[in-house]
């Protein structure tokens, strides 16, 4: 059983690592900040600032890394606690943990827990911030923050969303908060206000807006284009 969990670890962290090759090593991909030269492999890693570690900032952690003001290498799988900013140039594998910040530069898989800000390339796994986080690419599983949940291209947001103010282009799951907007929504929007452009499930708040309905709107004020009446009380429904 031991060696079963302890096999299952190491492809887990050697899939990690595998993930923060340069993006010109799978045809078709993009990355838009070079990753700097690997220089190996080190299951350690002790940083003071991104110019002060040890190892140096091109290395692939897979292990453990500690942090007092920044921590920054290739990529990272294992567990990852810095006092501010924890980051990886790659992508992360495992749990990464800051007083500050967090941030991947690369699709990335796992756990991100910081005191005010998390930020990622795609993401699987879960982001607690104390306040915001924000996907560049896709995410996948379930995103908290005392404000925001937030991306310029968050394209795709399967899972849920909690926050005061939730926004991504397409939800496939829920979004709970005072304000949810989206483009579409397959799934539910609960909160104050709530808006998408086509929705596929149900709205559940003061006020709820679309342009398609597919589903049910419950609210004091809930409103579909190309109705007769802009608003209508209490519950809508649409087919």
């Amino acid at each position: 059983m031991r060696r079963s969990v302890l096999c299952l670890l190491l492809l887990f962290a050697v899939t990690g690592i595998a993930r923060s090759l340069p993006a010109d090593a799978a045809p078709g991909a993009a990355s838009a900040t070079p990753l700097p030269q690997a220089t190996g492999i080190s299951p350690i890693a002790l940083s003071l600032v991104r110019s002060c570690q040890m190892p140096s900032e091109g290395c692939n952690i897979l292990g453990l890394r500690l942090g007092l003001f920044q921590g920054v290498h290739r990529s990272l799988a294992g567990l990852d606690v810095c006092l501010l900013s924890a980051e990886t140039d790659g992508s992360l594998a495992g749990l990464q943990v800051a007083g500050f910040s967090t941030e991947t530069r690369a699709p990335s898989l796992g756990i991100q827990a910081a005191g005010f800000f998390n930020r990622s390339a795609s993401f699987t796994g879960i982001q607690i911030a104390g306040l915001a986080n924000r996907t560049e690419g896709g995410f996948r599983g379930i995103q908290v923050a005392a404000i925001a949940n937030f991306g310029e291209n968050l394209r795709q947001m399967t899972g849920l969303q909690i926050a005061l103010h939730n926004t991504a282009e397409m939800v496939e799951g829920m979004q709970l908060g005072l304000v949810n907007f989206a483009t579409g929504v397959v799934g539910g929007q609960i909160g104050l206000y709530n808006r998408a452009e086509i929705v596929r499930g149900f709205q559940i708040g003061f006020a709820n807006a679309c342009s398609v309905l597919q589903g049910i709107q419950i609210g004091v004020g809930n409103h579909t284009d190309g109705t007769e009446i802009d608003w209508i009380p209490l519950f809508n429904l649409g087919f």
